[in-house]
Parts: C-alpha cells; structure tokens; sequence
C-alpha cells in the first residue's frame, strides 16, 4: 500500500527490465509446459503494455495542455 492506505500505481514502477524479465519467464513457462502460468504471465504483460502507453498518451497531452496554457498566458 501507498501513502494514505492507496495502492500504488504499478504504471510508476514498470521498467524495461520488470518487462523483460516476465517476457523471460512467459518463455520458460511455455517451454516447461506450464501453460496456465504462461497464459497469466502473456496476460500481465499485456496489461502492463497498455499501462504504459496510457501513461505516455497522458504525459504528452499534459505537455500539451502545458504549452498551451502558457500560450494563453502570453496572449
């Protein structure tokens, strides 16, 4: 739990390794037969994926708003 009893965002804490490190495991799980966890592990990468690019779209169209406002401000 987070400040204030919240969960943390995982979005926060996703990192290129965190990814590739599960993708490993996918792997391995399909190679052992664990089907069920592999499914779980493609499923949670999925989730993560659309985790980060949300935060990408959010912190480009908070730049925009940004820019903007200051744009307004200078008229």
């Amino acid at each position: 739990m987070g400040a204030h009893g919240q969960t943390p965002d995982p979005s926060r804490f996703l990192s290129e390794d965190f990814l590739q490190v599960l993708n490993e495991h996918r792997k391995n799980c399909e190679r052992e037969g664990k089907l069920d966890q592999a499914r779980q592990a493609r499923k949670r990468l999925k989730e993560l994926r659309i985790l980060e690019e949300n935060k990408r779209k959010e912190e480009i169209f908070e730049k925009h708003v940004s820019e903007f406002k200051l744009t307004l401000e200078i008229l």
